[in-house]
């Protein structure tokens, strides 16, 4: 084997160490993240994913109170005018 071949098997093999390393502490760290927050690893897991769903609901139903506020209002005004016209 030349020393290219040599060289590119250590790059590989150094490239394989590296990314398994990686997927190593991604896992250790979304394991330790779900089991600081909750017992099981899933309610950990999913526990993020239903704060920002909550979040977002509380946003949306603010929203729709004051866009329902807002029509009521203005079809008041509408239906003032239609009889101030009669």
């Amino acid at each position: 084997m030349g020393e290219r071949e040599k060289g590119l098997s250590k790059v590989k093999e150094r490239h394989k160490f590296l990314q398994g390393n990686l997927f190593k502490r991604m896992n250790k760290a979304s394991t330790c993240y779900a089991t600081s927050q909750e017992k099981n690893f899933a309610d950990g897991f999913f526990a993020g994913f239903q704060l920002v769903a909550e979040k977002m609901a509380f946003h949306v139903n603010w929203v729709l109170s004051y866009l329902s506020f807002f029509f009521a209002i203005s079809s008041s005004f509408i239906f003032s005018f239609f009889f101030l016209t009669l």
